[in-house]
């Protein structure tokens, strides 16, 4: 059984983690934010311009310019304007609000990401101890069924008694049952360190 090391799930969960991903995606938005607020300060230069064009056949065009004419015209212009905001307290009172709740949410995203570390590697440590068990049962079991099939000759050959048979039977099937046991505990941590590192413990149907 082999097992990446543990920098290799942290990284996982700090970029795969939805409670993390979601706290930088408020990050982003409230940094946006504060660009706003700060053009507040600056004035807004905008361009208006309009274009009118009529046409009637048969209608003699008036060239006179105190006489309206609804049929046959051509007007057109462009004007330029300044909007300037002269709330500067209270541009700057939001613009000091919203730096302060960006700066919350950056040492929020570093809180949670020290508590998914100390989640991933504590999940970590629990899945090297069940596979070290393993290795050890693992150990137990072969000394068992050693025990068992020199038992079992030994019977043959009428220098053991059948109790010391039975005996080495029945702990061959404990350290057997330990073994089953170990590899059902070592698949239970791994699903959580997977967990705790943000992989899906499914396969979505594509």
């Amino acid at each position: 059984i082999s097992l990446p090391g543990p920098a290799e799930f942290i990284d996982l969960a700090h970029a795969s983690r939805p409670e993390i991903n979601a706290l930088k995606a408020a990050a982003l938005a409230k940094k946006a934010l504060i660009h706003k607020e700060w053009s507040r300060f600056f004035p807004s230069v905008f361009l208006v311009g309009g274009l009118r064009y009529g046409h009637a056949p048969g209608r003699t065009p008036q060239e006179n310019v105190f006489i309206d004419d609804e049929f046959n015209y051509l007007e057109g212009g462009v004007a330029v304007g300044l909007e300037q905001n002269l709330s500067f307290h209270t541009s700057r009172a939001r613009l000091r609000r919203a730096r302060a709740e960006y700066r919350y949410l950056l040492h929020s995203i570093d809180a949670l990401q020290s508590a998914v570390t100390i989640d991933v590697t504590k999940n970590y440590e629990n899945v090297q101890e069940s596979i070290s068990r393993i290795n050890k049962i693992r150990e137990g079991m072969k000394a068992a069924r050693t025990w068992m099939f020199a038992s079992i000759e030994n019977y043959y050959l009428g220098v053991e008694k059948i109790s010391e048979v039975v005996d080495s039977f029945g702990a061959y099937l404990a350290i057997k049952w330990q073994f089953f046991q170990a590899i059902f505990d070592y698949q239970t941590t791994l699903m959580a360190l997977d967990l705790s590192a943000g992989k899906k413990p499914w396969v979505e149907n594509e």
